[in-house]
């Protein structure tokens, strides 16, 4: 008869009655021989490899919103042999954190949504155990409107169109979702852009517009300030020509300045210019010149420009201009030189030595010596020879860096020394009237 055996247990094999020697072999393993009329054998099957279980499902779970996109989970420690190494947390199903804790803080979610949360524990080899049983939490809504929409501007570019650009509003809690547009006080069409063309108006007519913001919560915003634009006649049906001569130049760190030679039109004349950075329309103006204040430090812009009839059309792109703006200036003076030492050669020689100053952003261009608190000499190696030193005098020095910048950093600490007298190097002039003088 076989049967199915574990292993981790004792079990007892019996044999009565006489009979030859019995081989007693169990799950293919010998276990020993039986004899004798009455012979129990006790065995013990080994333990299977692991005997660490599965951890068991955490208890009291439980889920709270603490803001609009916020969901703060915890829940209770789970022991097991071996140790707990981590816990699993699930939203939806989906596993968004192992945390170590017993808490986790689930960020970025969607406002007054309802989210379920399970947790599992994972023990020293791995295993994860049973989850939890779900728990759920709603975020709080967003109860706070986007900011107003500033520096709305309408221009009117053609007889049927109206271009409009404003600053982006904001949302901490549920982001902005989109704007709306009203003309004339009436909601005109939504955008998820900061600019639209609105393309429905109407020759030799002034529109006002006005621009809100809208949440993710579908809250919206107050409304700008109003911007007006005229549309012009239809009368021209010829664009003008192609402004030439556009010219770039950067001028510092954060901004860029552009010129141009006018474009013509003979039926309706010039009434503007769009000018348009890395191919999106920038502004309009009625001026050849322009200073693009947008930019950004140590950055590579290329632009075009257009001009606009009196019947507000368009002509073609200017041949595009580039400019790489500066990097933003250094406002740091560079560090102190440091181990400033004074050698003293001679009675009018002293040498000077010390360790370089260091500038991250401009590097150090030179190094300035004072003596005796006064500027001595300017040198780009990290010593000088001071030959205008007198005998047998002492003298104070100090030495500043200069940056790349032109700033100047604090003097290292002073030093001082003595040059020793100078020697006597002309010999004693010979006697004169010299006379022999007999002996008595």
């Amino acid at each position: 008869m076989r049967a199915a055996l574990a292993r981790g247990f004792q079990y007892l094999v019996g044999r009565r009655g006489d009979g030859p020697r019995t081989t007693v072999v169990l799950a293919g393993v010998w276990l020993g021989a039986v004899s004798s009329p009455m012979h129990d054998l006790r065995f013990r099957l080994p333990a299977s490899p692991s005997s660490l279980k599965p951890p068991a499902a955490p208890a009291t779970v439980t889920a709270t919103p603490t803001s609009a996109t916020t969901i703060v989970v915890t829940w209770s420690a789970v022991t097991a042999k071996g140790g707990i190494a981590n816990y699993r947390v699930y939203r939806n199903g989906t596993l968004v954190g192992t945390p170590t804790t017993l808490t986790l803080q689930d960020s970025g979610l969607q406002s007054a949504t309802t989210y379920s949360y399970t947790v599992s524990a994972v023990n020293s080899k791995g295993e994860e155990g049973h989850k939890s049983k779900p728990v759920s939490a709603t975020t709080l809504p967003d109860t706070t409107p986007p900011t107003t929409p500033a520096g709305l501007q309408a221009s009117a570019s053609a007889p049927d169109m109206v271009d409009l650009v404003w600053q982006p509003a904001s949302d901490p809690e549920s982001g902005v979702s989109s704007y709306r547009v009203y003309r004339d006080g009436a909601f005109l069409t939504s955008s998820t852009a900061t600019s639209i063309a609105d393309a429905t108006t109407q020759p030799l007519t002034t529109y006002t517009y006005e621009v809100s913001a809208v949440n993710g919560a579908g809250l919206e915003g107050s409304r700008s300030a109003v911007a007006t634009a005229t549309t012009p006649a239809v009368t021209d049906t010829t664009p003008p020509t192609t402004p030439s001569g556009l010219q770039a130049t950067a001028s510092g760190s954060d901004r860029v300045d552009l010129t141009w030679q006018a474009a013509s039109d003979p039926e309706s004349g010039i009434s503007s210019y769009r000018v348009y950075r890395d191919g999106t329309f920038l502004l309009s103006t009625s001026a050849k010149a322009i200073g693009d204040s947008g930019v950004q430090p140590h950055t590579t812009y290329s632009y075009e420009v257009s001009a606009v009839n009196g019947s507000g059309l368009e002509s073609a792109r200017s041949a595009t201009a580039t400019a790489t703006t500066a990097a933003a200036p250094d406002t740091t003076p560079p560090t102190s030189p440091s181990a400033l030492q004074a050698t003293v050669v001679g009675p009018r020689q002293v040498d000077l030595e010390w360790q370089a100053a260091s500038d991250p952003e401009s590097g150090v261009s030179s190094y300035r010596v004072y003596r005796d608190g006064a500027p001595l000499a300017t040198t780009s190696a990290p010593s000088h020879r001071d030959t205008t030193a007198a005998p047998q005098t002492t003298y104070v020095y100090q030495v500043s860096a200069v940056n790349g910048a032109g700033l100047e950093g604090s003097p290292t600490g002073s030093v001082s020394a003595t040059t020793p007298i100078e020697p006597d190097t002309t010999p004693p002039a010979p006697p004169v009237r010299l006379r022999i003088v007999p002996s008595p």
